[in-house]
């Protein structure tokens, strides 16, 4: 195949994948799109001066490295269009294009090393088909949708196109050093630059060494044209893979906190976690070669966790499967290396999000890059002419037909996603025992308009239904508790002094969820508003139920306390025990400084300047970046003082 035509048809690819998600660019921010994105002030730039863009790019604060580069793109996106939807999800579909073209490259690279290596008399141009097949395949996949029109996840498509940047880089790199053309540079370039790249984007771009190492293994065996070439790759993978895992070893075994710590507020243990992933990769895997969209969704909190190896049955086999799988990739080195290298690639891609770490279950936009190993084998034994040859042109049809049904299957679930009453309803239908699914179902009724009162309460029943179901399905889940009492509305069987009931409860007993602070805060708001009416004593008591759960710590508990402190403000005006709540606050979490910010407010409001000006003192200590320049200013400036305004000594 000519290098033209080969464009054409790439373009063509890219042509389809566009028209296969347009219909989804017309859906609307969902589930935590709203914490990262909607209700993320940082996010709001006016400008693009250092200390706008720095503040919105260290806004992220669930991650350990803040995910800056993610940040600042959603913030240069509402800077441009708006916080309109649209545009969030076609720079999301523009950056999967992107990815797809990268996939294009990478995989023409990987399948033209193969041939010399292992097939040179198979003619170049059929590395061109199989890349082109590979690359249609991972754009039109429908498990790759979540991460193209879930807004907040182009945290993944981000970081996947750095990686898979850095991957074409040392491929090349590779390349050359075979052939004795140099190469170092390039080698050294992939590494050392897309690595942070993509780890900025989203943590699991700090996987990008393991890729290169599986490539390694598995396309160019370790082989070089010089001794001291050999010793460079040698040296290389002992930096940046040896020692940073027996590093991480180490540091892990030492302090075994550092993972337990994260169970504390799950539903499941480590152990737990670990049988459930067996039967989760499966799922993944099935998925990848015969996808199932109505298997498929934004949630699969459904997925029932394995409490032993038996327990569910399918346990035991799910884990010696996987097991079995990797000796595979041992035995197939050799001899079918394209094998090795789909389940060593798709196992790597696992490696951080679907091991020990407390992460949630399942999500599908965890096979974004995983998934491509896999393509790109069954692409090479689709299509190669030379494998059972009589077979070829059923292999061809298979291949178109393989082909529709991913496209199709990406444009009903993108259909589905251009309408969030539609995408609802498709959640609860595919997941009817989800908890989110049914808590996004009643949302739905809860705020639907209607034209007449009859309509309205029809909704408003169905909304309770839903969150009614929810309630039942987790002992663990607040959200459906919290929803009743901000409706106001309560079914005969579900008084609302039950539901508070119950609700302090879970509060204080369950695995403390990190989004209970901004339901808090959302209860409180329907209050400021008179949507619902608690009396104090029935918020007290919900205050004091989660501030005494034990996985109420750290910045939770900073949270839940600044709720409290704003419910004393602003409610019932006792600002003088706000003050010591906030006190509160700074004790649990003493290096946020968005908290002291909010002190320093109260402080001043109370003409405690000096006390206020002591926690400017502190902040500035703290941002070390200067990220909070401008509102430590505009609070000084709001209170007559100047920057350099220092608080007097206390008689």
């Amino acid at each position: 195949m000519r290098n033209s035509y080969a464009i054409l048809f790439l373009i063509a690819i890219l042509g389809i994948t566009f028209a296969v998600y347009s219909p989804g660019l017309s859906g609307t921010f969902v589930f935590d799109d709203a914490p990262n994105i909607l209700l993320n002030p940082n996010l709001e730039i006016h400008d693009l001066e250092l200390e706008s863009l720095k503040q919105a790019a260290f806004s992220f604060n669930s991650g350990p490295l803040m995910r800056p580069i993610s940040m600042l793109s959603f913030a240069l996106n509402q800077y441009v269009t708006g916080i309109d939807p649209f545009y969030f999800k076609l720079t999301n579909l523009l950056i999967h294009l992107i990815n797809g073209i990268l996939v294009y490259i990478l995989s023409l690279s990987l399948f033209t090393v193969f041939q010399k290596k292992n097939h040179p008399h198979i003619q170049a141009s059929h590395a061109h088909w199989f890349a082109l097949l590979c690359t249609a395949a991972w754009l039109l996949h429908p498990l790759n949708l979540t991460s193209v029109l879930y807004i907040v996840q182009r945290m993944t498509s981000l970081s996947t196109l750095f990686i898979l940047t850095g991957l074409i880089l040392f491929v090349w790199g590779r390349t050359k050093l075979n052939e004795d053309k140099g190469g170092l540079i390039l080698i050294v370039l992939s590494i050392a630059v897309f690595t942070p790249l993509a780890a900025l984007s989203k943590e699991n771009g700090i996987l990008l060494p393991l890729y290169a190492f599986i490539i390694e293994i598995v396309f160019f065996g370790f082989r070089t044209a010089t001794a001291k070439y050999k010793y460079f790759i040698t040296s290389l993978y002992t930096i940046i893979i040896a020692l940073p895992a027996a590093l991480a070893m180490t540091y892990i075994l030492a302090n075994p906190e550092f993972i337990l710590s994260g169970y504390q507020n799950r539903t499941f243990s480590l152990t737990e976690r670990i049988m459930t992933e067996g039967r989760v990769l499966w799922f993944y895997i099935f998925q990848i070669i015969a996808p199932n969209i109505n298997q498929m969704g934004l949630f699969h909190d459904d997925i029932i966790l394995s409490k032993s190896l038996f327990e569910p049955l399918q346990t035991l086999p799910s884990l010696i499967g996987l097991a079995t799988l990797g000796l595979l990739a041992f035995l197939t080195r050799n001899k079918a290396p394209l094998v090795s290298f789909a389940i060593l690639f798709f196992f790597v891609g696992h490696t951080l999000e679907s091991t020990i770490f407390p992460l949630e279950i399942a999500h599908e936009h965890r096979n974004y890059l995983p998934m491509l190993g896999i393509l790109m084998a069954a692409s090479y034994y689709l299509l190669n002419p030379y494998y059972l040859p009589k077979s070829l042109r059923l292999r061809i049809v298979l291949t178109f037909v393989f082909i529709f049904i991913l496209a199709f299957g990406t444009f009903v679930r993108s259909t589905q996603w251009g309408d969030i009453i539609a995408l609802a309803h498709a959640e609860v239908s595919h997941h009817p025992d989800s908890v989110r699914a049914n808590n996004g179902m009643a949302s739905i009724y809860q705020n639907l308009q209607t034209p007449n009162s009859e309509a309205s309460t029809r909704n408003q029943n169905l909304a309770i239904q839903h969150y009614q179901k929810s309630i039942a399905l987790d002992p663990n889940m607040t959200h459906g508790l919290f929803q009743l009492l901000i409706m106001n509305v309560f079914p005969d069987e579900l008084p609302k002094k039950e539901v508070i009931s119950e609700l302090n409860h879970r509060l204080a007993n369950a695995p403390f969820a990190s989004d209970i602070p901004s339901k808090i805060q959302s209860l409180i708001s329907c209050q400021e508003s008179k949507r619902c009416s608690l009396s104090q004593d029935e918020m007290n008591s919900i205050f004091d139920a989660s501030l005494a759960n034990p996985g109420a710590q750290g910045e939770t508990r900073a949270a839940i306390l600044f709720a409290k402190g704003i419910y004393y403000t602003n409610l019932i005006q006792k600002p003088i025990e706000a003050l010591s709540l906030y006190q509160q606050m700074i004790d649990a979490s003493p290096k946020n400084i968005n908290n002291r910010l909010n002190y320093a407010k109260l402080l001043f409001a109370l003409k405690l300047n000096n006390e206020a000006l002591e926690q400017i003192v502190i902040i500035n200590k703290l941002d070390q970046l200067k990220i909070h320049s401008r509102d430590v200013i505009k609070i000084l400036t709001e209170n007559k003082l100047t920057p350099t305004t220092q608080p007097t000594n206390k008689q």
